[in-house]
């Protein structure tokens, strides 16, 4: 006993460079507008590294493509102590530069969220590949099924406006929002929507346009584009802060709001208080957690139970749909998506191998947490 205590001791000495598109002072996080997808992220992957025991040393380059880069020379280098392992994103397509730093430096990494793709096929970059192949060190990644989102996201809009309006066969008119249009959620997203459009021969698209995930530029560009195309039916957001932007842009507008549909993707509490309200009509989301997912698989690969066997080391997740059908499975003492609602310690096979003498299945579904892993309190 004194020895399986011992050796779970001893994981928990890890040090994890977590990598943060925000900017630090005094050793916090600034969280400004429109960052609630990444606040939300940072925190769940605060909260897998406490349960964990890791020490978790955040690597902040502020949205900018030149720091991020030396911020990864950095950690190579070892000015940020001894770092057993990175979680990082694929940055305006400068991942590529990260992945051969930390290869040389032979410092296991995950990355997360976004994929490496060729912005303007969608193809996965030749010159990177998948994980474990050309980067022996990048041991895995989790990419967002932004592709499937973007088509789910616009079936379920028109389900639901002919649902609400079933003696209304006219024409629905759909605007578009989009985000930045080199990053790859956005381009993936736009992709989806155009696949949606295809199977659907009673709905056109009258507009997209590239929001830039601005809240205020959704807000003040949409109610030019009302007075353009005249009645619309649904607006399509790439994200939640887009969604909420355009609806502010209808009440600008002094629409109805109830007659519109409205939908995005990261499941921003605002987003989710808008649902409740009827005023959103759905969000897409649950990639917040990816970063605790990723710590959570080091956390095992650095104490020698490697997932790659019978989990593999690509995992692209599904988004999961939130409404007002489905909110209340997500709220926890009148908080969304409480801190405490999950325990990431037991999802660690190394954890269930050493004080349960038992290893279950690696899940990645949210939902699946609540259920199973769930902190008792």
């Amino acid at each position: 006993m004194l020895f399986i205590l011992s050796s779970f001791e001893l994981a928990a000495k890890l040090r994890m460079a977590w990598f943060v598109p925000l900017d630090l002072s005094n050793e916090k996080i600034i969280f400004g507008d429109g960052n609630e997808f990444w606040k939300h992220t940072h925190q769940f992957t605060a909260k897998a590294a406490k349960d964990l025991g890791i020490e978790l040393v955040m690597v902040d380059f502020n949205r900018n493509r030149f720091n991020y880069v030396e911020r990864a020379r950095d950690v190579a280098s070892g000015k940020y102590g001894k770092i057993d392992a990175v979680i990082f994103y694929n940055y305006l397509n400068k991942g590529s530069i990260v992945l051969d730093i930390f290869e040389r430096a032979a410092i296991p990494s995950i990355s997360i969220i976004t994929n490496f793709i060729d912005q303007n096929t969608g193809i996965n970059q030749a010159a990177v590949g998948r994980p474990r192949a050309l980067f022996k060190h990048w041991i895995a990644e989790f990419e967002t099924n932004d592709l499937k989102a973007g088509r789910d996201l616009m079936h379920d809009l028109v389900e639901r406006y002919q649902s609400e309006n079933p003696v209304d066969d006219q024409l629905i008119k759909v605007i578009a929002i989009a985000g930045e249009r080199t990053h790859s959620a956005s381009v993936l997203r736009k992709k989806g929507l155009y696949q949606a459009l295809d199977d659907l021969p009673n709905v056109k698209l009258v507009q997209l346009i590239e929001g830039s995930w601005s809240r205020l530029r959704a807000q003040e560009v949409l109610p030019k584009l009302l007075r353009r195309h005249g009645e619309i039916q649904i607006v399509w957001c790439a994200n939640d802060e887009l969604a909420m932007g355009a609806i502010a842009g209808l009440s600008d507008a002094k629409l109805d709001r109830a007659n519109i549909m409205v939908g995005g993707v990261d499941w921003n509490s605002e987003a989710l208080q808008a649902i409740e309200r009827n005023r959103l009509k759905v969000s897409y989301g649950g990639h917040f957690l990816q970063g605790a997912y990723a710590l959570t698989l080091l956390y095992d690969y650095l104490n020698g139970l490697d997932f790659a066997a019978d989990a593999g080391v690509s995992f692209r997740l599904d988004l999961e749909k939130v409404d007002r059908s489905s909110l209340h499975l997500y709220k926890h003492n009148n908080e969304y998506f409480s801190l405490q609602q999950v325990n990431f310690l037991k999802m660690s096979r190394y954890y269930q191998k050493v004080q349960l003498n038992d290893t279950t299945e690696y899940s990645f579904n949210y939902l699946d947490y609540l259920v199973t892993n769930a902190s008792q309190h």
